[in-house]
């Protein structure tokens, strides 16, 4: 009966609530003073009935460095609560001592607490570089100014194009295409010349061209692999110590000899089918016979191979580390010449030398005729040689000069191009100035392409010693590369001479290596006279005596290289050491360096010149030397005339040797110096300029 009474009254209670606002506050009172006393419900009224009112507080705690503070407030009730005050206030850091971060090297710090006296420190990582925009060619200095810099990096456009790719699955196409055009020739009318004179509009003219397409087919083939030959040479060049990229540059030269062997194997089928006129048309009957001769000379088996054992012998050669002193020289290059006289033979020459001169190197005179050149050269040259190599010796030996002197030449000629502030500096000068202007339609600058070279990704840096540009026939791009000792300032000049004539001409034209190489060799000597305003007085002075003993010792070391290869090729020698030598009638391995050294006895350059220089370029070069003398002597007189007319005078003659194309791209060689205004090589009259140019520097 009593749970019933409470629950009628919690009722009533409740119900009462629900009219609250009509109730007065003191039966309110009463009536929540009432509930408490009622188990499980007063409790939750009161709650409800009552609001705190925390109208008193009392900070029981300040906030420190690392805390808030706390405040607690008080209901009129009693009832209280506890609450953070304020926020952590932070370390007030006094810096102790502080080291800053560089681009290079991290940075740090110690601190200590103005309140609470903690000590604390901080690591800081190093900035790194920040660089400013600038040209490819030039360096980009840091913008922090630690004087750090590097070449701006450019697009790289050619990274994924100057590739090697090649798989021997690439010869299915060859193959097929191979195939489709015997077939082609096979099938046609043998050679009528009432029926089958090439004209267009010819009912076979259609005929004409079906064979046409097809042939260049083959040849885009053939291009692509000789051109994936030429970049396994280069990547094989950025890491000589791969086994890989030997292998890879080894086996894709013996595929390329193989299809340049089946290529021309096409030629005297077509001679003798309908298609002769059209295929060899605007060609001499004896140059047809010339091509179709040679043509089956390089699709001869034997030759293939001995092209093949060659590239061997090339690679081994590249592989020893001292071929000034390793025997193994001497061996490798008795089979390589006997190679080459074998070759020359199956291609219809009586010695090697007849053969490389005319065949390979494209020259307009014969091996017999450079002994009219050694003879200039020993009558006017040789003395003045000796003279400025003795007075260059005495002026890096004396130390008559300051370190300023030495460092400004240094820069200007041996520091790397890529490392040294100054050497880059004056290239990139010095290339600012040159630019083609006798055609309005080819706006060629040579710092636009210097930077496009710089940018594009076509330059490359190895471990191979040495420096050359080379043309990618299939890409049509010419590409550049500087080894180890070979990225001075000078070398770089060299090489961008040969870069810009593939640039200007795009290897259109059958040009002599003489030429190609006065296009390097010139671009030298004008650089030299460039940096003769920038220099002191002694540094000017070794430069020119540097640059000029170079020249002259280019001329020198060439021809007596060529006649080097001229007693081994033919087996004849009349010259100092000749008794020895010829006793038996043969010159044998053994007697390749007394021979060498005897040719520069014979020369008056024995005390001047390295007696085993013989041994670096024959085999990588066969009778390709004399051409390195023949363009040295022509563009020599370069430095005289920039001193005698002016620098523009001298660079307008230059850039003829470029330019003779866009007036007549059949001139020879002697028809170009003459129309840049040069002396020949071959008039004693330059040899009497030179020697009174050299002495004039000695004095």
């Amino acid at each position: 009966m009593k749970k019933i009474l409470l629950l009628t009254l919690t009722m009533v209670v409740v119900f009462a609530l629900s009219g609250c606002a009509l109730i007065p506050d003191d039966v309110l009172a009463n009536m929540a003073s009432f509930a408490e006393g009622i188990p499980f419900v007063g409790e939750s009224l009161a709650a409800k009935l009552h609001t705190h009112d925390y109208s008193e507080s009392k900070v029981l705690a300040e906030p420190d460095c690392l805390a808030a503070g706390r405040i607690k407030y008080i209901c009129a009730c009693g009832e209280s609560k506890v609450e953070p005050y304020g926020e952590p206030l932070g370390h007030d850091n006094k810096t102790v001592f502080k080291i800053e971060p560089t681009c290079t090297e991290g940075g740090r710090a110690k601190y200590d607490c103005q309140r609470c006296h903690t000590v604390s420190s901080e690591e800081f990582e190093p900035l790194g570089h920040s660089y400013e925009k600038g040209e490819p060619s030039r360096f980009a200095y840091c913008e922090r100014g630690c004087g750090n810099y590097t070449f701006t990096v450019g697009d790289n456009k050619y990274k994924d194009v100057i590739v090697y790719t090649f798989v021997d699955s690439d010869l299915d196409e060859f193959n097929v295409l191979f195939d489709e055009l015997k077939a082609i020739i096979d099938a046609a009318d043998a050679y009528d010349p009432e029926l089958h004179a090439y004209e267009e509009g010819t009912p076979l003219h259609e005929d004409y061209l079906a064979m046409e397409a097809k042939y260049e087919e083959l040849y885009d083939v053939l291009a692509y692999v000789a051109t994936q030959c030429q970049i396994a040479e280069v990547e094989y060049h950025l890491d000589m110590d791969s086994e890989e990229k030997e292998n890879n540059y080894d086996h894709v030269s013996e595929v390329r000899t193989e299809l340049v062997s089946r290529f021309y194997s096409f030629s005297k089928p077509i001679y003798d089918s309908m298609y002769r006129d059209f295929y060899y048309y605007g060609m001499t009957e004896q140059e047809i016979m010339a091509f179709i001769f040679d043509s089956d000379a390089v699709s001869n088996p034997e030759y293939k191979a001995l092209t093949d054992r060659n590239n061997e012998i090339q690679i081994a050669f590249n592989n020893l580390t001292k071929p000034e002193e390793d025997p193994e020289v001497l061996t490798l290059y008795a089979e390589f010449v006997a190679n080459n006289k074998r070759m020359a033979e199956i291609m219809g020459y009586e010695n090697y030398l007849e053969y490389a001169y005319e065949n390979v190197y494209s020259r307009e005179y014969t091996y017999q005729e450079v002994s009219e050149v050694v003879s200039y050269v020993k009558e006017h040259l040789v003395d003045v040689y000796c003279d400025i190599y003795d007075k260059y010796m005495y002026m890096t030996s004396s130390g008559g000069f300051s370190q300023a002197d030495i460092s400004d030449y240094y820069s200007q000629v041996l520091y790397s191009f890529f490392e040294d502030e100054k050497g880059n500096k004056t290239v990139n000068d010095y290339i600012d100035l040159m630019a083609f202007t006798s055609n309005p339609d080819k706006q060629i600058t040579f710092s636009d392409e210097f930077n496009n070279l710089i940018s594009d990704g076509n330059l490359f840096r190895g471990d191979y010693e040495g420096a050359y540009v080379t043309y990618l026939m299939d890409l049509e791009l010419p590409i550049a590369y500087f080894g180890p000792g070979y990225d001075n300032p000078s070398t770089i000049v060299h090489e961008f001479g040969h870069y810009m004539n593939e640039i200007y001409n795009n290897s259109e034209y059958d040009q002599s290596y003489d030429l190609l190489e006065m296009h390097s060799q010139g671009n030298e000597l004008l650089y030299l006279h460039f940096v003769k305003d920038q220099l002191t007085k002694n540094a000017l002075e070794l430069c020119e005596s540097y640059q000029m003993l170079v020249m002259l010792d280019t001329v020198m070391a060439a021809l007596a290289v060529d006649s080097f290869e001229q007693a081994v090729y033919t087996d004849t020698y009349t010259g100092t050491y000749s008794s020895e030598i010829m006793a038996d009638g043969t010159i044998t391995s053994d007697e390749y360096d007394k021979l060498y050294k005897g040719i520069l006895i014979d020369f008056g350059t024995d005390d001047y010149q390295m007696a085993e220089y013989w041994r670096y370029v024959t085999i990588n070069a066969p009778c390709y030397y004399v051409s390195y003398s023949v363009s040295a002597l022509s563009v020599l007189q370069l430095y005289d005339m920039a001193d005698d007319e002016g620098f523009d005078a001298a660079k307008d003659a230059y850039l003829k040797l470029f330019t003779y194309t866009d007036v007549d791209p059949e001139m020879n060689t002697e028809q170009i110096l003459d129309y840049a205004g040069l002396l020949s090589f071959t008039d004693e009259e330059l040899y009497v300029q030179l020697e009174e140019m050299v002495a004039e520097m000695v004095k």
